[in-house]
Order: C-alpha cells, then sequence, then structure tokens
C-alpha cells in the first residue's frame, strides 16, 4: 500500500479535480454538436505546473500516475476520493 499525508491528500485531491475536468472535456468534445464543445485548455503548462508541485510534495510519480488514471474513471469523480485511493491501495497517513 503506498502512504501519502494529509497535505499530499490536498494537493492530490486538486491534480484528481484537474485532471477529471480534463478527462471530461474531451469526453464532451467527443460527443457533443460542433458549436456546444468546450474549448481546448493548454494542458502542456497546466501539466508542468501540476509535475512541480507534486514532485515538490515528494509525491511518487507511480502515485501521480495512479491518481490519474482513477481521474480517467467518470464515475470516480462521484464518490469521496479518500475510498476511492483506498481501493487504489493509496493510504492517507498521519
Amino acid at each position: 500500500m503506498s502512504k501519502i499525508t494529509p497535505v499530499q491528500f490536498e494537493l492530490l485531491k486538486g491534480f484528481f479535480a484537474y485532471m477529471w475536468n480534463v478527462y471530461e472535456e474531451q469526453r464532451l468534445r467527443r460527443i457533443l454538436p460542433e458549436d456546444e464543445k468546450p474549448k481546448p485548455r493548454n494542458t502542456r503548462e497546466e501539466f508542468a505546473f501540476w509535475a512541480q508541485q507534486l514532485d515538490k510534495a515528494g509525491i511518487s510519480w507511480s502515485i501521480q500516475n495512479k491518481v490519474s488514471c482513477l481521474a480517467e474513471v467518470r464515475e470516480n469523480g462521484f464518490f469521496y476520493l479518500r475510498n476511492v485511493f483506498a481501493k487504489a491501495n493509496i493510504e492517507v497517513v498521519g
């Protein structure tokens, strides 16, 4: 089981929300009519920001990748994140 601190958890909540929205916007661009599609983001800069923040907080790349994959599952956005992380073997300690 991977362990994270409460401070890391708070940062990962923001990262999860960001990634969940990126994936949701991609889904909407596939299904909505052209005039209703969300505008593309500048994800290169945004990803660089998140990578820097998560690295600075000492969050391993494997946890970063796992959280990104969890955000790709749309249904995970509707559950308590602590429970979603626990099912993925990420435990908040401290």
